[in-house]
């Protein structure tokens, strides 16, 4: 658990589960697109307030105006100490991915990991979206590394790899990478 200073008033800090995370990295992410105008920033932070903190301390949130029964209004120093401590909060890391995999459908992403889970626990999608976090992810994942299931050293065995069928943004960065213009 980690602390995080809110209208001077401290809150412990849980690690998101999977639901909260989406939404914590849904809006983050628009956050960080310069093209979003801010009436939607006040909602963002709103979401993720409400996802680390819980609905109960976050009722309403609105353009110079912080309403709040339970929470006094936040300074802009929190707020920006709260954003720029969400990758530890959340236990992300920065990712090494080559720029193609970034393309990629996030919402795909996801629903790749959930069945991964789902597959090797036995566990319903909405105990996934309600108890998995990335430090339980990771425990896991080290466990299935000692001990890997049947079907994945049979697949091993036999030499099968996965590969995801190209987009049609890889195949156009393939072009332009082999044609020789002027861009």
């Amino acid at each position: 658990m980690r602390t995080l200073i809110l209208g001077g008033k401290p809150f412990l800090i849980k690690e998101p589960v999977f639901r909260e995370l989406r939404i914590i990295l849904s809006a983050v992410n628009r956050l960080n697109n310069p093209a979003d105008s801010d009436a939607n920033l006040l909602a963002d932070i709103q979401l993720i307030l409400s996802s680390l903190i819980g609905d109960d301390y976050v009722t309403t949130f609105k353009r110079y105006r912080w309403q709040a029964w339970k929470l006094p209004p936040p300074n802009s120093d929190e707020i920006t100490a709260m954003l720029s401590a969400i990758p530890t909060l959340c236990g992300l890391q920065v990712a090494t991915s080559s720029p193609s995999s970034t393309t990629t459908n996030a919402n795909d992403d996801w629903d790749a990991l959930y069945w991964r889970v789902i597959r090797q626990t036995g566990w319903s999608w909405e105990t996934v979206d309600t108890t998995m976090t990335l430090s339980r992810l990771s425990s896991l994942s080290e466990s299935l590394n000692v001990t890997p299931s049947a079907d994945s050293m049979i697949a091993a065995y036999l030499g099968y790899e996965y590969s995801k069928a190209d987009t049609l943004e890889d195949k156009i960065d393939a072009w332009l990478a082999l044609t020789p213009t002027q861009h």
